[in-house]
Formats: C-alpha cells, sequence, structure tokens
C-alpha cells in the first residue's frame, strides 16, 4: 500500500538535497582553490614499490596539494617533465662510477647514466624547478672521507646547552700492507675494533663491502677495495649509558 502524499516531507528532503549539493560545490570549490605543485619522482623500480608499500606517493591530489607523477628512464624523458614542479630522484640509484681524483668535490666527479645524463641537463636548463637534492650535493655523500671531515666539523658548532657531538676518529687507507701502519693509527687516535669501508660510499657494487679489524696486523691482505676509511667502531647503546 502507497504511503501517503506528505508536502512536509517533501520539502524537507528536497532542502537536504539542496545542502548536500552546496556542500559539494563548495568542498570542489576549496578543491580547486588548492594550487597543486605536481612532484616528479624517479628511483629503481625496487625502491618504488617499497615507498608504495607505505603510501609515500598516493595518487590523486592530496591534501596539501602534491600530485606525485613517476618519471622512467625507459620513455622519452621531456615530455614527462612538462608542468613539473619539483623533481625527487635518488640519483646514486644512477652512478655508474666515481673519481675519487677528483679535488673539484662537484658531481662532474660522478658518471651518471644515459638517462640521468639528459634529466641532469634538464635541471640545469630550468633552474625555476625545484631538485631534491641539488646535484652538487650529492659528491659528498658518495665519498665516506668527506662525510668524516664534514662530521668532524660539527665540533666546532656553537654548543650552547646542547651535547657535544663529534663524528668518530678515522683514517684513510690507501695501503693495507703500509709500514708505518701503527704509527699513522696511533697519529688518528683510531682504537680498535676499527670498521674498514671503502672510500666510495655508494653507487658501484663493491661501496658496501666492509671489514671489521681489532689489531694493526689485521689491516695486512684485506679484501676491501682502496683506498678506504677505516674508523672507530662504536657501541651506540652504550654510548648513552650515563
Amino acid at each position: 500500500m502507497a504511503s501517503p502524499y506528505n508536502p512536509e516531507r517533501v520539502d524537507r528532503g528536497s532542502k537536504e538535497k539542496d545542502r548536500e549539493d552546496e556542500h559539494n560545490d563548495r568542498s570542489v570549490d576549496e578543491e580547486l582553490s588548492i594550487t597543486t605543485v605536481k612532484v616528479g619522482y624517479l628511483m629503481k623500480h625496487s625502491r618504488q614499490k617499497d615507498f608504495a608499500k607505505r603510501g609515500t606517493f598516493p595518487d590523486g591530489v592530496t591534501p596539501n596539494g602534491l600530485l606525485f607523477q613517476r618519471l622512467s628512464f625507459e620513455k622519452p624523458l621531456l615530455p614527462q617533465l612538462e608542468d613539473v614542479d619539483i623533481i625527487l630522484h635518488k640519483a646514486t640509484d644512477e652512478i655508474i662510477s666515481v673519481d675519487l681524483r677528483d679535488s673539484t668535490e662537484s658531481s662532474n666527479a660522478i658518471t651518471y647514466t644515459k638517462g640521468m645524463q639528459e634529466l641532469k641537463r634538464y635541471m640545469e636548463q630550468h633552474v625555476e624547478c625545484c631538485v631534491i637534492d641539488p646535484l652538487d650535493k650529492i659528491y659528498p655523500v658518495v665519498d665516506r672521507l668527506k662525510i668524516q671531515q664534514i662530521l668532524n666539523g660539527l665540533e666546532d658548532l656553537p654548543k650552547g646547552r646542547c651535547c657535544s657531538i663529534r663524528g668518530p676518529n678515522f683514517l684513510k687507507v690507501d695501503d693495507f700492507n703500509d709500514p708505518e701502519m701503527d704509527q699513522r693509527l696511533s697519529a688518528a687516535k683510531l682504537s680498535f675494533p676499527s670498521i674498514v669501508k671503502p672510500q666510495v660510499a655508494c653507487g658501484v657494487a663493491d661501496a658496501h663491502s666492509m671489514a671489521i679489524v681489532f689489531k694493526s696486523e689485521d689491516f695486512k691482505n684485506l679484501s676491501v677495495p682502496l683506498p678506504a676509511v677505516a674508523q672507530a667502531s662504536m657501541d651506540i647503546l652504550a654510548a648513552f649509558v650515563v
């Protein structure tokens, strides 16, 4: 049996519908009023999958106006970069070699893949595009010796009421059979055990080779690529025990 006609109910329903439409229109206007910033990101596939699991690069525009777009060297690069405001890259995924003999400490010491070289030229020609991180800031990250020198510089920062911060003692090693190794270790105030790693920190196959030495004799005939950096091994947890 049909319900009796009720003008008041119809009018109330119509008003609710009008309010809903007004709310939707306002939401659309607010969304359009947000300035959209397009972020083009580039990294190896396995890293992209890891970030995707964390929801780092969501589909669609985020509440704060970010729109993420995946870039790929497998397709023409320039069309992908149209309207991109920020380039977020993992350039160390695209390193072919690092020349530590280059004393300029610039990106010229790093040889990138063909695709990354093309992206580098684009970034140099479009200085208005924000780049994270600028390629000239990559070099210190791939040189463990430079990293140690930067850490040592922390001691010179004004401390105020903060705790002191310093990097571990270290020594650059060019020859594991150096007859003066004991004297050099002593001069560097390098205690044992020590960790020995290649000077090249990332971007090449053997960058993460390492060894632990417990006495100076252990340096002899190590298979860690040279030049290398030896640094004091510190128990981080113990360092914070009062």
